[in-house]
């Protein structure tokens, strides 16, 4: 029996049940490695040999597992050192040791001599969006025409000869407030919003074109295998440019066969960034042109399993049995 490893935290129930029951139907094992546990409650013992690092995990609940029993990995979220007494250390102290924490557990994934589905440090390299948007036009990928720059008489000129244009985060979409993570969507820039760009003296923006669209898609490449489902723009309101506002609309998601061209440029996409897995979300124009907006080496696709009719969990399933 093939074991693989679940790199991934206490809440991943939405991703790691399905792909367990996958991994399980044809004869391998999913071993949850629960990141939040370490270094509180998990345990990890690395130590270099003349061909590489041995090491030996030990998981939340005392179970050891050597990872030269490990087939292979996947990799879902790192989320180590939430379970230390944060309340009682000092802040430094606390930062250095998430720091070690994290260091470790990136180390680890590196070092292995197996398919890890994606070592943190592609995943780093693949979350790059001016990267990604390069790359893509590379792939033969239609993408928005793109402007990063904290010159505000550049976003004027850009806006006149595009007309409506967008802004989103170079750097994901959650900020972290007095609150906790809020999100920071797509959002038109207004001519108000044109007249006071003041604030591209504090920051740089990524400005976008805005694409008319019939319908928004995910696709999921998963090794060579492209799968997608999408929903109608008509189920959320005309002047929304972000879906992810409007959480209604995953029950309205179906699957949807790209054109073979569209398929094969997301896999070249995906290898030139060493990817094995990448969620990439795209628009459908009214001329029956697809869009590619950006790749998530770590993107969700627990809903697209439950309601979007694909079965991502057997072809990663398939892709970590191998």
């Amino acid at each position: 029996m093939k074991t693989i490893l679940a790199v991934t935290s206490d809440n991943d129930d939405s991703t790691f049940e399905p792909l367990s029951r996958a991994i399980a139907a044809r004869g391998g094992r999913l071993v949850r490695f629960d990141t939040e546990a370490f270094p509180t409650e998990a345990g990890l013992r690395m130590q270099l040999q003349d061909t590489g690092w041995s090491a030996l995990l030990r998981l939340e609940g005392g179970e050891e597992l050597s990872l030269e029993q490990v087939h292979a990995v996947w990799h879902r979220r790192l989320r180590p050192a939430r379970r230390l007494p944060r309340g009682q250390m000092e802040s430094s102290v606390f930062r250095a040791c998430y720091r070690e924490a994290v260091a470790t557990l990136e180390g680890l994934l590196a070092s292995l001599p197996i398919r890890v589905v994606d070592p943190p440090h592609v995943v780093a390299r693949a979350e790059n969006k001016t990267l990604q948007l390069a790359v893509a036009r590379r792939a033969g990928l239609v993408t928005p025409d793109s402007l990063i720059t904290n010159d505000p008489a550049s976003v004027r000129a850009f806006h006149a000869h595009h007309g409506p244009i967008v802004t989103k985060l170079l750097d994901g979409f959650l900020v972290n407030g007095e609150d906790g993570p809020g999100i920071v969507p797509t959002s038109t820039v207004g001519q108000e919003d044109l007249e006071d760009l003041g604030g591209l003296s504090l920051a740089p923006g990524l400005f976008q074109g805005r694409i008319p669209k019939v319908m928004e898609a995910r696709a999921l490449v998963v090794g060579d295998r492209v799968m997608a489902a999408g929903f109608d723009s008509r189920h959320v309101p005309e002047d929304a440019t972000d879906w992810r506002t409007h959480w209604q609309v995953m029950d309205h998601f179906v699957p949807v066969e790209l054109p073979r061209s569209v398929r094969e440029a997301l896999c070249r996409h995906a290898r030139a960034m060493d990817l094995h897995y990448g969620a990439a979300d795209l628009i459908l124009t009214p001329g029956g042109e697809w869009v590619f907006l950006e790749m998530n080496p770590c993107g969700e696709w627990g809903w697209l399993q439950r309601k979007g009719g694909l079965d991502p969990a057997g072809a990663l399933a398939e892709l970590l049995l191998e």
